[in-house]
């Protein structure tokens, strides 16, 4: 399982994450740089204290996360799956993370019926709280995810 340029292009948009070249509070209020990067490559997270980064220093960082997103989900997919689908699972989980994503209903059904579509749609749009509250920028990220997932290759 590995990202495509399509999954790096579609979370690096101004639509899903956007890049920020100085450290800024995510809605959570964690430390977060370039392309929603809360830890470096190394391991070392994120402090609001950190330099700015470039665009491709941003760049190197979501390709390392992707990298290790698909890594984490690969053992947890037991179906065959397209690229899209993919893309769009890494996209999801760089997002809410491998540990809520292991324990979700959504891979369950991922699991048991890839191609139902409703199914599916119905558990990925149920994704759009933060501490509770519904979120508009998850709502529009979550459609744009999903609408990735059903496109064909």
């Amino acid at each position: 399982m590995i990202p495509s340029k399509n999954c790096l292009t579609l979370i690096s948009s101004n639509g899903i994450e956007g890049f920020e070249s100085a450290p800024y509070p995510d809605s959570g209020g964690v430390a977060t740089i370039g392309y929603g990067t809360t830890f470096y490559p190394n391991g070392t997270r994120v402090t609001f204290k950190d330099e700015p980064i470039t665009k491709e220093q941003a760049w190197s960082y979501l390709e390392y996360h992707c990298n290790m997103v698909a890594k984490q989900i690969e053992p947890l997919i037991k179906v065959k799956l397209n690229q899209n689908q993919i893309d769009a699972l890494i996209t999801f989980v760089y997002n809410i993370g491998i540990g809520e994503f292991k324990t979700s209903t959504l891979l369950k059904v991922i699991n048991k019926t890839p191609y139902d579509f409703l199914a599916v749609k119905n558990q990925w749009l149920r994704w759009v709280y933060d501490d509770g509250v519904k979120k508009n920028g998850l709502i529009k990220r979550r459609n744009v995810e999903f609408l990735l997932y059903s496109k064909p290759v």
